[in-house]
């Protein structure tokens, strides 16, 4: 819905703008709709498109480094709890328990962290706008 928020947004500024560029053009004397002055309209209009554009790649480019440094975050985890357990397996019997430990740790920590994200995705709002129809037997029919 947000988005839909937006976007309605930006239309109507989009849309006043051109009815207030209809009205100027009626009210400005001609010397102000010479060629000269569009040129220069159209050179500014290029250069906010251009900053526009840049600005976008870098937020996009930021996504990404956030996003790799956060994969290479878990995935560096992983192998370092993969390399604990084997460790712990060379002990022997005697460390069972905290392999274990390890396990059950390692199960909360994710049960968590998926649910956070399930939380973070219903208040941002992105739940599917049709519920699913679900059968007797646990089939999902239709979204």
């Amino acid at each position: 819905m947000a988005e839909f928020g937006v976007s309605l947004v930006v239309y109507l500024c989009v849309m006043c703008g051109a009815f207030v560029g209809i009205y100027l053009h009626r009210v400005l004397p001609p010397d102000h709709v010479k060629a000269d002055t569009r040129e220069i309209v159209n050179l500014a209009t290029g250069l906010l498109a251009t900053l526009a554009a840049l600005v976008l790649g870098l937020m996009v480019a930021s996504a990404k480094s956030s996003f790799d440094a956060r994969s290479e975050e878990v995935r560096e985890t992983g192998a370092r709890i993969i390399m604990l357990d084997r460790s712990l397996r060379q002990y022997g019997p005697q460390a069972q328990g905290a392999r274990e430990l390890l396990r059950q740790l390692s199960a909360r920590k994710a049960r968590s962290d998926r649910r956070r994200r399930r939380s973070r995705r219903f208040e941002a709002g992105s739940l599917p706008s049709r519920p699913a129809t679900i059968c007797r037997n646990g089939r999902t029919l239709a979204r």
